[in-house]
């Protein structure tokens, strides 16, 4: 069983079924971004996965996995609708818990925040978000 895949379900599963959220973002993307795609959206991100939590036994009890959330305009500025987009996904995410197809989400909470600013093809890009750690089998 992949807790990656599990994770990323939940992750989408639960942004996309809240209509605030939906109501600001136009989309919700884990991976590549379509060429095309309209702005604002939300961008989920594996960054980093902890060792699996192992007790006596070889029971595995879950995998530590942390994803970087956030909203995404293509702006020169804060402005625009990121911060509203940005404190609906930490309202949604922060200590909530679920399952999904895959597998349970056994915790999410914030870490810490997210935001910077890329440039790409003389567009520049804002991110702002959280960086989150779910614990899932």
């Amino acid at each position: 069983m992949s807790e990656i895949l599990s994770a990323e379900k939940w992750l989408y599963t639960v942004l996309n079924n809240d209509t605030q959220l939906k109501a600001k973002a136009k989309g919700i993307y884990s991976g590549l971004v379509p060429s095309g795609t309209a702005f604002p959206l939300v961008y989920i991100t594996l960054q980093r996965q902890d060792a699996d939590l192992i007790t006596n036994g070889a029971h595995r009890v879950w995998a530590t996995l942390h994803y970087a959330v956030r909203a995404v305009d293509e702006t020169g500025s804060w402005g625009s609708d990121l911060k509203a987009i940005a404190d609906r996904i930490d309202a949604v995410l922060h200590a909530a818990s679920g399952s999904s197809s895959e597998g349970t989400v056994y915790e999410c909470v914030r870490e810490q925040p997210f935001a910077i600013v890329e440039q790409a093809d003389g567009r520049q890009f804002r991110h702002l978000g959280g960086l989150y750690q779910l614990r899932v089998i």
